[in-house]
């Protein structure tokens, strides 16, 4: 063993031993730092509760609020939960909301079409196992507006770059892809509905 060799495994001891030893001081730190809170736990419990109520405490403005929500509440259940208000059975029910519901809130979305319409040949890509997550009326933010313009106007937008859209007819009950249309025509006919 020569000279070399020695210095080498001393600079490597050296440098086992200062990484243990800054190890250590990183574990004296921790446990005085578990000691003060520990020490201290109920102060720091309180000054946590304290600033909690600071950013959520109720003023005086939301008990008012709460209060008078309550009783609102309260008068609603006593003067409205009679049985005169109530429907005889199901099938009553059933008939008040088919009678005065319009269908898109009742009956099926054209959004959900899948299968094609007898004469259409052209495939939409659109299947029963892929078109929730295929369609935007079905998209949790999106299907707002292209969900609504799709029951307006009887059709299905793709969720794709192009916004392909086809018209939909309902047949038997459910509806069937029948056509192909445009994003802008699907528009249109929502303004000449609503307008």
């Amino acid at each position: 063993m020569d000279i070399g060799e020695l210095r080498r495994r001393r600079l490597e001891n050296r440098q086992t031993y200062d990484a243990a030893l800054r190890n250590l001081e990183k574990i004296r730190d921790e446990t005085a730092r578990v000691i003060d809170v520990t020490s201290n736990a109920k102060k720091i419990l309180n000054e946590i509760d304290a600033e909690f109520e600071s950013q959520t405490g109720l003023n005086s403005t939301d008990m008012a609020f709460l209060f008078f929500a309550t009783a609102l509440q309260c008068v609603r259940q006593y003067w409205l939960s009679n049985d005169r208000y109530r429907f005889k059975s199901d099938q009553a029910s059933s008939k008040f909301i088919k009678k005065y519901a319009p269908v898109s809130l009742t009956g099926p979305v054209p959004y959900d079409a899948f299968k094609k319409a007898d004469g259409w040949q052209d495939s939409s890509g659109i299947s029963g196992i892929n078109h929730r997550y295929t369609t935007l009326g079905h998209d949790p933010l999106l299907g707002w507006v292209f969900g609504t313009a799709n029951i307006l106007t009887e059709t299905v937008t793709k969720k794709n770059i192009l916004l392909e859209s086809y018209d939909a007819k309902l047949l038997g009950g459910e509806y069937r892809i029948a056509g192909n249309t445009n994003i802008g025509t699907i528009f249109n006919g929502c303004y000449h509905i609503v307008i």
